[in-house]
């Protein structure tokens, strides 16, 4: 219903840094904002507000539409822009909560000695050929050797 009015909104060139799709082959999309930035919770506020200010059972589109182009925030920004944003974000949601800090040997469990289990090489007989299945590199190289193409 209102997304044909973010639209409109949309401008011309990035609110950050200025590309334009005619010099820079980009592509620009119009966001609802809070302060001049992205806000993905904006819609729920509006609507809070609007129905605060007209109650819950308001089901004028005409009237929505009214206070939505009174109170709407928008941002416009390139598809450039919008990556490294993006890159950010999944930068900043990998680091780990919390302070920085080395593991203190009190931090690891006195148990997990227990739980080690040494890997040894084994050997198959498969069709007449001798294998050796080594549990480091993962795989099963002929006769047993360092490579398979090293026997060639």
């Amino acid at each position: 219903m209102v997304r044909g009015i973010v639209d409109q909104n949309k401008r011309t060139a990035c609110e950050i840094c200025g590309r334009t799709p005619e010099k820079n082959n980009i592509k620009l999309t119009c966001h609802l904002a809070r302060r001049g930035e992205p806000d993905l919770t904006s819609i729920d506020r509006l609507i809070a507000e609007f129905e605060e200010l007209y109650g819950v059972n308001e089901l004028e589109p005409q009237l929505w539409k009214a206070y939505f182009r009174a109170h709407a925030e928008y941002c416009t920004r390139c598809s450039m822009c919008e990556d490294s944003m993006a890159q950010e974000r999944l930068l900043q949601a990998s680091k780990t909560p919390g302070p920085s800090r080395l593991t203190r040997p009190q931090d690891i469990s006195s148990d997990e000695e227990d739980d080690m289990v040494t890997l040894l090489p084994s050997f198959i007989r498969c069709t007449g050929h001798l294998f050796h299945y080594s549990c480091l590199t993962g795989g099963l190289r002929p006769g047993g050797g360092d490579s398979y193409f090293s026997r060639r």
